[in-house]
């Protein structure tokens, strides 16, 4: 957990400062020199979360959650994420959904991650044509079933039997040229594994590649309103416009100046006006004096008090005051389960996981606001 804290602080100010810069510089030869730092940034991100989330893996670390989510939220989701890698190749995206998904238990970042290695992978080896994803659900075997295609190099038969095994990719200058651990899919077919099913390929030299996989699933009986993933290694660094959300005030606790520096002027770019502290203890003093913030955007790991104590010590005063509570939502750079479950344990409503992506930022500030609109103030019939 320190590791990745002490790799996705920095990579916060990197990937964050650029997202700012590329909605300054819209074409050009700046631009293209932004984009492929930005592509470069996220592909260090990649290969830190490849070799953490392996680690984790290998020692038997990596716990699943269980929770009602959407299917085609997660791929749609994923399919954002990588929309500017599939256009800047010139590719074309197939998406096939079964009509009748329904929601499932499960944890919807891990499939997710899963999605995002196969349709990475596939992306990285196709220059031209396709990659595409389809989804159905086996109802009579309450299983579902994915694949994942692409019309790239391919992969001989002894590629294919050592495909899944870690760093490991079809040859060295295969390496050389199109970058990577060799992580992605050891990863995605461990995931698999620990999720019950079990991942396959089929393939051929020129032809491209199609790898697949069947999951038990436990279907969701009452069908829930969707609500947008918050990961930030799951959301688009594009199309991030102004918030539909109108003007408010929110309040960041955030120990790091430059992290400071980047989540302000994301909250600027957005529309809204900004508090910052640099403490928890000044983020509990700052709600003591004024209550009109609309969202407290809280990093966990900060000295004095950290953001987890000072939630507990917000909503204990919300409690004795008998006051509405303000949204709090967790900005760390933990993507780990339990720290997820001590952020909702302490008090918090969500989390952001550094580096922040600015879709998922404005996402997470409309949902909370608009949820608490709808409770402090509801509609008459």
């Amino acid at each position: 957990a320190k590791m990745s804290h002490e790799i996705r602080t920095p990579l916060n100010g990197i990937i964050g400062t650029l997202t700012l810069l590329r909605h300054r510089h819209t074409s050009g030869d700046d631009r293209l020199l932004m984009d492929t730092m930005f592509g470069s940034s996220e592909l260090l991100l990649q290969l830190v979360n490849d070799i953490l989330d392996y680690e984790r893996i290998d020692h038997g670390r990596m716990q699943l959650e269980r929770v009602p989510f959407s299917i085609p939220q997660c791929v749609h989701t994923a399919t954002r994420t990588l929309m500017p890698r599939i256009e800047a190749k010139g590719l074309s995206l197939t998406i096939d959904l079964d009509e009748e998904l329904p929601e499932v238990f499960g944890d919807s970042l891990r499939f997710q991650q899963v999605l995002l290695n196969l349709l990475g992978n596939a992306v990285k080896f196709t220059d031209e044509g396709e990659v595409g994803v389809r989804v159905a659900i086996d109802a009579a075997a309450a299983e579902l079933e994915v694949e994942v295609w692409d019309t790239g190099i391919g992969l001989s038969p002894e590629q294919q039997s050592r495909v899944f095994q870690p760093f490991t990719q079809a040859q060295a200058s295969t390496s050389r040229l199109f970058g990577g651990t060799g992580l992605g899919l050891a990863i995605a077919t461990q995931l698999v594994e620990l999720m019950g099913g079990k991942l396959t390929v089929e393939s051929a030299l020129g032809e491209g590649s199609r790898f697949s996989f069947r999951l038990p699933v436990d279907v969701q009986a009452e069908p829930r309103d969707a609500a947008p993933e918050t990961t930030s290694s799951a959301a688009s660094s594009c199309g991030a416009g102004a918030s539909a959300t109108p003007s408010r005030r929110v309040l960041v606790a955030e120990d790091n100046a430059v992290n400071q520096l980047v989540l302000t002027r994301m909250l600027e770019l957005l529309g809204h006006e900004v508090d910052v502290v640099g403490t928890g203890d000044a983020a509990v003093t700052a709600l003591l004096t004024r209550r009109d913030y609309a969202l407290v955007l809280m990093d966990c790991q900060m000295p004095v008090l950290d953001g987890y104590s000072a939630t507990e010590a917000i909503r204990e005063n919300e409690r004795s005051e008998h006051l509405d509570p303000i949204p709090i939502v967790a900005v760390t750079a933990h993507a780990l389960q339990h720290e997820r479950q001590r952020a909702h344990d302490a008090g918090m409503d969500d989390y952001i996981i550094k580096p922040i992506q600015l879709p998922v930022l404005r996402d997470v500030i409309e949902r909370h606001v608009l949820l608490r609109d709808a409770e402090v103030h509801p509609r008459r019939a």
